[in-house]
């Protein structure tokens, strides 16, 4: 689907429903598909390089489910983008994932 600069958008990132794995999400990249050019977006600890581009991720409760909104945005030369984020699994159990910090999202059940 085409969208325009500035169109709201929403990345979502999960992992299968159960008990005893959560995620946190890490080092996620914009590429313009040619190689000539990349942004980091989030770090390797999860957090946001410029919340004018991206913000924070926002996790469920269980950790197996994290969101993001954004405004669109593009490469000046190139009407494509890719996303590219990395997912580092935890341990909910044993509070493995209790280092991921960020707004709790409420999803139906």
């Amino acid at each position: 689907q085409n969208v325009k600069i500035g169109d709201p958008l929403t990345l979502v990132v999960s992992i299968d429903s159960q008990d005893i794995y959560g995620m946190h999400v890490t080092e996620c990249y914009v590429r313009d598909g040619l190689g000539w050019s990349e942004q980091q977006l989030i770090n390797e600890e999860g957090c946001p390089l410029d919340d004018e581009i991206m913000g924070s991720f926002e996790y469920s409760a269980s950790k197996t489910t994290a969101l993001v909104h954004f405004q669109a945005h593009k490469f000046p030369y190139t009407p494509s983008v890719y996303y590219q984020c990395n997912v580092r699994l935890c341990i909910r159990h044993a509070g493995g994932c209790d280092d991921v910090v960020s707004i709790l999202i409420h999803r139906p059940m």
